[in-house]
Parts: C-alpha cells; structure tokens; sequence
C-alpha cells in the first residue's frame, strides 16, 4: 500500500530537490570550467588503475592537440603508452612500475610516437595515490611535450661540441682569459707555440709572455680593452718561447660582453708570422742589394707600368738624362727620350707587354745620341699589374764604327768578287791560247826531231802543262769562292776513275822505288750516282801529293761504303790515302788546306806549286757534304781519310 505524504513533508522534498539541483548545476558547470581548463592546457592530464596493469581510465581532452590521439584510443587499449615509448627509452620509461610506491613521485623523459608517425619528447610526472588508508591506489599524473627544449639543448650541446673541437683543432692559437686578463684556457696550437703546459699559463696574462720591447703598446691597448674604452685590437707583436726564443705573432684581441655590457673576458687569436716577417726582413735586404747592384751598372734602367710611366730609375739612368730622381720618377718614358707628344712610334715597351717576351730595339733620343734597349716583361710586386724592365745602353760610337765596318765590308766584298771575276776570265783568256801552243807541241813530237829538239819540246810541254795545271786550280779556286760550282750527278764506275789515278802515278813511281797501290772494298757497288769528275780531280790532287812526296816506301790508296739508314739509296764513300812521305810538322797540320798555303820546309823547287790544291780539294769534300782530315809525323808518312754522299742508283 502506498504511503501518504503530509504536505509538510512534501515541502521538505521539494527543499531538498531543489537543494540537490542547485548542487548538481553547480558541479556541471565547475566539470565544464574543469574540461575547459584542461583544453587548453600544455600538459596532459591523466589517471591509471594500477590493478589493471594500469590502463588509462582518463586522459584529458588536450591529447589530440598534443599527440593526435583521441581520449577513446587511449582509455580503450590496455598498453597503450607503452606500445608507442621509443625502444632505446621503453625500460626507462616503464622502471616507474618497481620505483613508486604509495604517496612517492616520480619523473621520466622519453620519446613517444605521435599519430603523424612523428616524436615527441615528453617530460612525464606521476605518483601513486590513495584516498583513504586500505582502498586501492590510483595513478595520477601529467605529461608536458618538451619537444622543443629537448631539441634547443640539443642543438646547444651541438654547438658546444663543435665550439670544442674547433678550439682544440683551430689551426690558429686561441686562448680565453678572464676579466682581469689572465688565462683561463687554451687550445694545444697556442700552447704549442708558446711550449709551454696550460698550468705556467693559469694566473697571468699575455703580457707576461711578451717581448720586453713590445710590452709598452700591448699593455696600453690591454688595459683600454678591458676598461670598456675598445672593443678590440690587431697588432703583430713577438712572444717568448719557454727556451727564451723569439717569435712573431699577428694577434687579434676581442672583448667578451656580458649582458650588461660588464666585461667578462679577452678572446685571443694568434697566427705565428715569423716566416713572413723573415721573408720581409730578406727581401727588404734583397731589394737594398739589387738596388745597389743597379746603381753601380753603367747601363740606364727603369721600371715601368703598362702606361709607360717610371716607377723607378737608377743611378746611370739620372746621369743619362740629366735628371734628379724625383723628376724621372713619375714621368713617361717618351718625354725623356723623345721631343714629341706620346708613346714612341714602335714602342718596345708597348711590344713587349702583347707579346709577353723580351724586346730589344735601337733608339735615337732627342740628344741625338744612339741607345740599345733591352725590354724585358715584369710584374708589379703589390698588386702583379704588368710592366716592364727596361735597360738602356749608349751605343753611339760603337754604332759608328760598326756602320763604317759594314761599309768596309762591302767594299772588301766587292773588291774580293771583282778579283774573281777577273781571274775567272784571265783564267779562261789565258787558257785558250796556252792549250793552242801545247797542240802545236804534241804534233811537233810526232814530227821527225833529233835528240836535241826532242828535248827542248818535251821541256816546253812539261812547262806549259804545269802553267796550265796552275791557271786550272786558279780557275777552280775562283769558281768554289764566287758559289759557281755546281756538282753533277750522273753513273758511274767508281773502280775505273780509281784505276785511271793509281795508273798515272804507277809508272813513274816505280822508277823511283815508290810503290803505288789501291783497294776497293767489296760492297762498293759497282756503279755509283755522282760528280765522277770532281771526285777524281779530288783523288789526283790527293794521290799525286803523296806521291810528290814520298820519296820511297809506299802510296795507298783504300775505299770503303758507309750505308747511311734513313734512305737505303744514300751512302757515303770513304776514302783513306796513306803514303810514308816526308810528313808534315804538327804545327802546320791545321794550315794545310788553306789557300796558297804551303810547307815551309817544303818550299823548293822540288815540291813547288801554287798552294790552291788542298785548299780546293777541301772546298769540294764540303760541296759534296763530307769532311777531310790528316793524320802526319815528320819523317814517317802522313794519312789523309775523306768522306763525301754519293747514291746508289
């Protein structure tokens, strides 16, 4: 049976009702101010049941913004954060379970995968909470993506590292000193230079280690450095070795502000220079030198740049022209040396500078006198623009007597060609009558004569043949100076021009107990391509000297081939005399083939001629492209060995 309310206590209902609905209204909207809250918080709050292996049982609402996961992935899925921890970080991340007990709190960093595939760094604080003594505890916590700081500390302890490395490995000596300047650190270059350990650097400055001499200035600059008066300084300066050596060092010093603006150290940054400041210091020396050397030359020398301007002159150069150096200085070369406005026609400098080599030229200056100058191409020092050397000699006398010595020369040419001339056609006007008169005598010979006559035109024909052998060689001889002979080139029989040369001596000889003899080696061909005649006028010139000379013993006459590789149809013919004549001293072997040379113990009549025989026999050894040579004792015989080109046909 229902029960029957009084009306006053259905006004107590009602009370309470309302009572209740207010309550309830009031919690909605602090959930609501809660939810909220959390959204927009950066954290995200969640709690566990550790007795469930602690599944999430709420996450705020934050973690799609945050991870991208939605709260019903994660309060559906038991394992859920442990299945996205990085593998490196899992165990760290999971060592809460044996680590936190009721009321303690822990922290982790790991990385956790978000839904893009991406990692986040999250910074996850939790404790392990009851809310009365004997329920079951419950987890609670947050977690902050840290990303963003976890990268920045990264990216600073990358820089730190590189800072390192680039202090330790800096090909440049760096230190860093405190705010009162002394030491604080350097890198092994600095210490290197010094050779000196860190620890003989904590606690003084650079200064302790500065050359007495440049102490002054670098204390100078220091202390306005580290007043604030200056930023920074260069200076090249010289430190000391811990042996008491010297050396150069180009240093920059920096000052290191803090943020106030308060000094807070000196940064140092040292290159040693000793080399350069040596290299300087000797070429300095070497420019004083040379220098030296050029004022002393007689020559006139100046430098100058591609517009002809002088950059420099030496001593001859100011007494040349008559200028003090400050006026040669600066002036173009032209206005020195010419009268006109401009570069010199055919300038040599101006040749020398397209063509990149030396130049040299004869110029006449307006003081009328005669200069030879030399230019050689050369680079600026400072900035390798190009210029040029140029040295100039006076050569006015000597360019005198050389023009009086070419014209001299050219009269003694036209002398020497007018005598050949004349003696070519003397030779010729002579000859033809001469050899009338010798025809006449050989048909006289065959005509009926006593003892007597017979005589007297053997003498006659024996004289004439000698004057005629003498207008030959002289003919000869002018032809070879004047270029007029020309060689032939036809077959021939090399053995028969040699039979017919040793037959005409053979007789004879053997009367005077003089034995005349030839040998033709083998592989002579049998026919040969060349001036057979000039070739056995050599022969007879040679063979009859010997034999005119040899008075008893032996004349030989051997002939040889030399094939020469580059074309099988060329060779050269060797020809070697040997006689045991009466020799001839060393001191006149060089003289020999010299026209109107003869021995001057050789000088009688027995022996006479007219000296043009070696001389002319040499000249045609050369036309033929070949070379003689003699071999001689006094007393012993003499050897004379020949070569000239033939061909084979």
């Amino acid at each position: 049976m229902d029960r029957k309310y009084t009306a006053k206590e259905f006004k107590d209902l009602e009370r309470k009702l309302n009572t209740v609905t207010k309550e309830l209204e009031t919690l909605r909207r602090e959930n609501e101010r809660l939810e909220s809250a959390l959204g927009d918080s950066p954290v995200i709050i969640y709690r566990a049941d550790p007795s469930r292996d602690y599944i999430t049982t709420f996450v705020s609402e934050n973690v799609h913004d945050i991870l991208g996961y939605e709260p019903e992935e994660i309060t559906t899925q038991n394992g859920f954060w442990r299945e996205r921890v990085h593998p490196d970080d899992r165990d760290h991340a999971m060592s809460f379970r044996d680590e936190l007990k009721v009321g303690i709190c822990g922290t982790y960093e790991y990385r956790l995968l978000r839904k893009d595939g991406t990692w986040a760094w999250l910074r996850d604080r939790k404790c392990l909470v009851a809310d009365a003594p004997g329920e079951p505890a419950e987890l609670i916590g947050y977690r902050a993506d840290i990303t963003d700081t976890h990268t920045e500390q990264e990216d600073l302890l990358k820089r730190k590292r590189l800072f390192k490395t680039i202090f330790n490995n800096a090909a440049s000596g760096i230190a860093i000193c405190g705010p009162d300047g002394t030491f604080g650190k350097a890198n092994e270059k600095w210490l290197e230079l010094l050779g000196r350990p860190l620890d003989e650097l904590i606690g003084k400055t650079p200064l302790d280690f500065t050359h007495p001499h440049d102490q002054p200035l670098c204390r100078e600059r220091m202390e306005k450095m580290l007043a604030g008066d200056t930023g920074s300084y260069r200076m090249e300066k010289r430190f000391l070795r811990s042996d008491g050596s010297a050396f150069w060092v180009d240093i920059v010093t920096k000052r290191i502000d803090g943020p106030e603006g308060d000094t807070q150290g000196l940064v140092c940054v040292m290159n040693d220079i000793t080399e350069r400041i040596e290299m300087e210091r000797s070429l300095r020396q070497s420019e004083h030198e040379k220098k030296a050397i050029l004022d002393t030359i007689s020559e006139a020398v100046t430098f100058q740049d591609q517009n002809h301007r002088i950059l420099w002159a030496n001593r001859a150069m100011c007494e040349t022209t008559g200028l003090p150096p400050e006026e040669i200085i600066g002036a173009y070369c032209y206005d020195l040396w010419q009268t006109g406005i401009g570069a010199c026609p055919d300038c040599p400098a101006s040749a020398c500078l397209e063509q990149g080599k030396p130049v040299e030229a004869l110029a006449r200056a307006s003081n009328g006198r005669t200069y030879r100058t030399k230019t050689y191409p050369a680079r600026l020092r400072d900035d390798q623009s190009p210029g040029v050397l140029v040295v100039s000699q006076d050569v006015t006398e000597q360019t005198a007597s050389e023009e009086e010595m070419r014209k001299a020369m050219a009269m003694a040419e036209d002398a020497t060609k007018m005598k050949d001339e004349f003696l070519a056609n003397m030779s010729h006007e002579l000859r033809a009558p001469l050899n009338g008169m010798l025809g006449m005598l050989d048909v006289l010979m065959d005509s009926k004569l006593d003892a007597d006559q017979r005589d007297s035109i053997e003498i006659a024909l024996a004289a004439g043949e000698g004057l005629l052998a003498i207008i030959n060689d002289i003919l000869d001889f002018s032809k070879l100076q004047a270029d007029k002979i020309t060689l032939s080139r036809n077959e021939f029989d090399l053995r028969q021009s040699i039979r017919t040369v040793i037959n005409t001596y053979k007789d004879q000889s053997v009367k005077r107990g003089v034995e005349v003899s030839s040998m033709v080696d083998k592989n002579v061909p049998e026919l040969l391509v060349g001036d057979e005649g000039r070739i056995r006028q050599i022969l007879f010139n040679l063979v009859g000297n010997s034999v005119k000379f040899t008075k008893e013993g032996s004349v030989r006459l051997e002939t040889f081939i030399l094939r020469k590789t580059a074309n099988p149809h060329n060779a050269r013919l060797l020809f070697t005399i040997t006689d045991t004549g009466i020799g001839i001293p060393a001191d006149q072997l060089e003289t020999i083939f010299e026209p109107f040379v003869q021995l001057n113990w050789a000088k009688s009549r027995k022996y006479e001629g007219t000296g043009l025989g070696l001389g002319i026999v040499k000249r045609l050894v050369t036309l033929m492209g070949g070379i003689i040579t003699v071999e001689s004792e006094v007393d012993k015989g003499t050897t004379i060995n020949f070569w000239i080109n033939v061909q084979v046909p």
